[in-house]
């Protein structure tokens, strides 16, 4: 068979099966539910014993906010070395993100909003 046939047959199947595919990969995630955490971690040489030990030391606060983490925390991590810096909540994850993990533009944000302080400040 050839590579281009076997495609066409393979993707017939999953829109044949789709609804079968569905049901048995959630039902897979549900057996599993550590599957895709203990993957994505593996990107920051972590596994999940470490990450785990990491919510408790944290006592299951982003490091920044320090707020409870409702969703699953964002393992923090130095761009140019890959260091694991610590476990954000998603909101403090992408502050850090867009402000490209400058502490200049940082500082320039803190700056700004002392200069510009509301009433509740």
């Amino acid at each position: 068979m050839s590579k281009s046939k076997y495609f066409e047959t393979a993707q017939q199947w999953r829109e044949k099966n789709r609804l079968w595919r569905k049901q048995y990969q959630a039902e897979w995630r549900k057996k599993h539910p550590d599957a895709n955490l203990e993957t994505n971690l593996k990107k920051y040489g972590l596994n999940l014993k470490e990450y785990k030990v990491l919510i408790e030391v944290q006592n299951n606060k982003c490091a920044i906010c320090f707020e409870l983490f409702v969703k699953s925390p964002n393992v923090d991590h130095d761009h140019k070395t890959g260091r694991v810096r610590g476990l954000t909540c998603g909101n403090c994850n992408r502050m850090l993100g867009c402000a490209r993990d400058s502490k200049v533009v940082l500082q320039n944000g803190i700056d700004y909003l002392s200069r510009n302080k509301s009433e509740d400040d």
